[in-house]
């Protein structure tokens, strides 16, 4: 979906359907020429879009304007229309609109993106890719968002009670083994945690026996 909000100006509304039979709807205020680019290379922002792209070919995906002449209003609506008629078959990632708000899939369909997506590697050139943007997006001042209370309790609430299994415990085990828990300490630094560990432990008598003294004397009255 496009970043224009101006109403005035006339909307059209396409679908890229990819031979996996998964597709994609947009708007768009442009002509569809100029915001697909060329060989799809606009959608280069949009990385489970553009992985598509880069594995069928933008000639192996079919690219079509579904209604065009519309106002952004209208066309909003379409594109919630549609997005709500064709669900989980779709790429998108909101549920259209100016405000879209993030789709939900239902356990069913998580399960099977989970099964569809085991083993499931990327290329050497998609990941450099994606390590290059963030690297760039890091040099420009770019840090992640801190999650908010509520997300972390629902991170919480949501692994509750969760278990890992046997043959998963094993499988951790085995990757740990032969690995060094950290990097070795130098004899500094063996030596300064030593002088903080007794600094703090000296502190701790000091407060235990003026606490008991206190306590004693209070005994006495």
């Amino acid at each position: 979906m496009e970043n224009n909000y101006n109403n005035e100006k006339i909307y059209s509304v396409y679908v890229l359907k990819f031979p996996d039979n998964t597709a994609y709807i947009g708007i768009t205020s442009h002509s569809v020429e100029i915001r697909w680019g060329k060989n799809g290379k606009n959608y280069h922002k949009q990385p489970h879009i553009w992985e598509k792209i880069q594995k069928y070919g933008w000639d192996n995906i079919e690219h079509s304007v579904i209604v065009k002449n519309l106002t952004r209003d209208q066309a909003e609506s379409e594109e919630r229309k549609l997005i709500a008629k064709f669900g989980d078959a779709l790429l998108n990632q909101t549920t259209g609109g100016e405000r879209g708000f993030t789709r939900t899939h239902t356990d069913e369909t998580k399960e099977k993106l989970r099964q569809k997506n085991l083993g499931k590697t990327y290329s050497k050139e998609i990941g450099e890719k994606r390590a290059e943007t963030i690297r760039q997006k890091k040099e420009n001042g770019w840090t992640k968002p801190p999650m908010s209370e509520e997300t972390k309790e629902k991170l919480r609430q949501a692994n509750l009670g969760k278990h890992h299994s046997e043959e998963t415990k094993k499988k951790m085990s085995s990757a740990r083994k032969g690995k060094k828990s950290s990097k070795p300490m130098s004899d500094e630094t063996k030596r300064k945690i030593s002088e903080a560990v007794k600094k703090q432990w000296a502190e701790h008598k000091t407060w235990f026996y003026k606490e008991r003294s206190n306590l004693c004397q209070e005994r006495t009255f």
